[in-house]
């Protein structure tokens, strides 16, 4: 198994787990050199990995994931709550605990799931930080889903609200039907994605967000801020359909200055259908609406509680 580098697994029933660490000697690995993994109409399919975290080289390669048709899976890992190593100070007798936080997935570029109708997350927020590579996300068609990043896998001290979940590689982001969708994470985590180029987000009917650039509320801090920014400058492509939204773009507590330094943007197309809760009076504010040298297609439908397209520059407030 270990000089595999493609796997194709489908429409088999008895498999319910891919790798149970449990079940194998330590320090034994499978699928390490795997680039690439689809897996398809599996019935009884409960998880991908079963074990300790982290998962210790197992799929440390893996670049595209794809899963769908997997009615009975419930997680992408069923993972211990005890993925601890403790050391005794011999001085004192104290036990120190160490949780073991080596990336997960630190290859992978492309994840997709689709039609797997009991998953609630896809990955655990304390795990989502080894995403470090991850370039394009794709979700469609879950009917439980709740959350993108969910429960957390153990309680190692560090509070939720302190999480920080950045996809600093990630340039494409799709979730489309799902109708039980709350948002990407629970709202006290901090997201950040600054390479974002396409945000598509469709039919998902119980999603909420502040805007595409923070995705929840707006933080205080600078890093988050300037990946923010960044966000504004890059993205590319926006559709939204069908959500409730508060706002398309944040700018308050950004260090922009619409006369001095004008935000530049490479927005190509947006398209805004069915937001009956978008409460905005504008799409772009002042500063932004001399900065769209690249807009192309704009399409706006079933907005009803939006005034105007471009805030008036007399009566300009923060978006």
């Amino acid at each position: 198994m270990n000089h595999l580098t493609e796997l194709l697994i489908r429409d088999s029933k008895g498999i319910e787990c891919l790798v149970d660490s449990c079940l194998i000697e330590v320090g034994t690995l499978f699928f390490c050199k795997l680039h690439w993994l689809r897996i398809e109409h599996m019935e009884h399919l409960g998880a991908l990995y079963n074990g300790r975290t982290p998962l210790g080289g197992h799929f440390k390669n893996l670049e595209d994931l794809y899963i769908s048709h997997c009615p009975k899976q419930t997680c992408l890992f069923t993972l211990d709550d005890d993925d601890r190593e403790e050391i005794i100070d011999d001085d004192d007798r104290e036990e120190i605990i160490v949780y073991d936080h080596r990336p997960l997935f630190p290859k992978l570029k492309k994840l997709h799931v689709r039609k797997c109708s009991e998953l609630e997350y896809i990955i655990p927020i304390t795990l989502a930080q080894g995403l470090v590579q991850l370039e394009c996300l794709e979700i469609v068609c879950n009917q439980k889903l709740r959350y993108i990043f969910g429960q957390s896998t153990h309680k190692d001290g560090q509070n939720q609200n302190e999480v920080q979940i950045k996809l600093l590689a990630l340039q494409e982001l799709t979730l489309v039907i799902l109708p039980n969708i709350n948002s990407i994470c629970p709202e006290d985590c901090y997201l950040m994605w600054p390479s974002l180029l396409s945000f598509n987000l469709q039919n998902c009917a119980e999603f909420f967000m502040g805007s595409i650039n923070t995705c929840m509320a707006l933080h205080n801090n600078m890093m988050i801020n300037e990946a923010s920014h960044q966000t504004l400058q890059n993205i590319k492509e926006v559709r939204i359909n069908k959500c409730e939204l508060e706002g398309i773009f944040q700018l308050v507590g950004l260090p922009i200055d619409g006369e001095k330094d004008p935000l530049m943007s490479c927005l190509e197309m947006l398209y805004l259908e069915n937001l009956p809760q978008l409460r905005l009076k504008f799409i772009f504010s002042s500063c932004m609406a001399g900065g769209l040298p690249q807009l192309k297609a704009l399409k706006i439908e079933k907005c009803n509680q939006l005034d105007q397209i471009v805030e008036d520059i007399g009566t300009a407030i923060p978006l």
